[in-house]
């Protein structure tokens, strides 16, 4: 988050070029730029709370009943199946995590003299749903109606000021992430991005959903939900990294601005500060 501290820094900090219009002086965009550069000199860390959910649900009916205990109530995966070992098996899981929130930081814990934004409750909720619908439905890639279903259960079991942020369905895929209102107020630069990679390669029975936001105008954050092939073979596995590798090369995000100033390319995978992925493959 951008806030400044009023104090000065210890470090030397180098030098930053800055273009010029040599009838006019430095312009708009280079100033806009070389104050980017030096976001370290004035910035505060923040820590959030963010709780990240995959669930395959099947297609099963009744299951955005299971949604409030489960998701919202509970912490870590469900009680249920956490004898499975979810790397190898289908499934839920849910894992809630502080996140330190500066330009490039990787760190979390519980240092007490960087401030939590918005206390105790959760800062972002991000859920990721597997095969809404069947698969097998011939109305699969126009049935919208199943992210209104999913919307009103979570909506129904978060506390009623959350705000929602991006909603985003690819057939049987949805992303859904909502903020806290303290959190909601710092979120900038929303691009959701969905690559198909099922049926003839690009249908949307499998492929991923991907969605970026920028908090506090320093840390960019991308959830990516994903469906991919399934299978022991090594065709199928062939066809995971190829599904992995479409994801990764044809999504590309909208140009983050700044202040008004537009970058000149859009970002792609691996280039946020924190990356979430919520995944499954399936026998469909």
């Amino acid at each position: 988050m951008t806030a400044s501290d009023g104090a000065s820094t210890s470090q030397q900090s180098d030098p930053v070029e800055v273009e010029q219009d040599l009838a006019n002086g430095p312009t708009h965009y280079s100033l806009s730029r070389a104050l980017l550069a030096r976001k370290d000199e004035y910035v505060r860390r923040h820590r959030i709370r963010v709780k990240v959910g995959s669930w395959n649900v099947a297609a099963c009916p009744g299951t955005d009943k299971d949604l409030a205990g489960w998701f919202v109530d509970g912490r870590g995966l469900d009680k249920s199946i956490t004898k499975l070992d979810l790397h190898d098996q289908g499934g839920k899981g849910a894992e809630e995590r502080d996140v330190s929130e500066t330009s490039g930081s990787s760190q979390t814990g519980e240092d007490d003299s960087v401030r939590l934004v918005g206390g105790a409750e959760i800062g972002l909720y991000v859920l990721g749903l597997q095969e809404i619908i069947a698969l097998n439905s011939i109305s699969q890639y126009a049935d919208t109606s199943a992210t209104s279903k999913w919307q009103a259960a979570l909506e129904a079991a978060m506390p009623p000021y959350y705000k929602l942020i991006t909603s985003q369905q690819l057939s049987g895929l949805l992303l859904l992430m909502y903020a806290s209102p303290e959190v909601a107020d710092t979120i900038t630069n929303v691009s959701t991005v969905s690559v198909g990679t099922g049926l003839l390669g690009y249908m949307g029975n499998k492929g991923g959903v991907s969605s970026r936001i920028m908090l506090g105008e320093t840390t960019r954050m991308v959830f990516t939900n994903c469906h991919l092939a399934s299978g022991h073979d090594q065709t199928n596995l062939d066809r995971r990294c190829w599904d992995y590798g479409r994801i990764m090369a044809q999504t590309q995000f909208a140009p983050l601005n700044h202040g008004g100033i537009l970058e000149d390319e859009g970002e792609k995978l691996g280039d946020e500060d924190f990356g979430f992925g919520l995944a499954t493959s399936t026998t469909a």
